[in-house]
């Protein structure tokens, strides 16, 4: 069985993880959105609180996550991402520019639809993102602090933890 790795962190409410996801050949995108089970399972875990972000208050070989609790999954490196199944699994897209909050975070970047829209955010969001939607090119600033602390190829959103999103009108490059 193939055993890739994703390397993440992970934003929750009060705490941000840096570990190890094994993704057995899958997206991390698909595997935080597989319905079948609420955790993530993780590996070589390291916790971190807001209050003190340099300050280690722990590490664990294996621990879960709960999914619902995750409002921000960042790859940390761009190996992991099955080239198989993100070869497989391509279909042409049209990019718009997004803005979008969490609970302590601002995101900004490129959302990738299979349609154009009609400038209708609730709908692209009910019919065009999972549980869990991708934002490229992407950059997570701390909404206390303003500056950029994270800047990814890509960012995996909740869409459970928006508390604002902006969808550009027209398509970008």
């Amino acid at each position: 069985m193939l055993q890739s790795v994703a390397f993440v962190e992970l934003i929750t409410h009060e705490h941000r993880f840096r570990a190890k996801v094994y993704t057995r050949g899958q997206r991390l995108l698909d595997m935080l959105n597989n319905q079948t089970t609420e955790f993530l399972q993780t590996y070589d875990v390291e916790v971190y609180r807001y209050s003190a972000p340099e300050d280690c208050v722990g590490t664990f070989e294996e621990a879960v996550i709960r999914k619902s609790d995750l409002h921000l999954a960042i790859i940390t490196r761009e190996e992991h991402e099955a080239p198989t199944q993100r070869l497989f699994g391509f279909v042409q897209k049209i990019s718009y520019h997004v803005f979008l909050t969490v609970p302590g975070y601002e995101v900004r970047g490129k959302m990738h639809l299979v349609q154009q829209h009609d400038h209708n955010p609730i709908a692209v969001l009910s019919q065009q993102a999972g549980r869990f939607f991708p934002v490229t090119g992407a950059t997570a600033s701390q909404a206390w602090a303003g500056e950029v602390v994270l800047d990814s190829p890509v960012i995996m959103v909740n869409k459970s933890s928006l508390s604002l999103f902006y969808l550009g009108e027209e398509p970008v490059e």
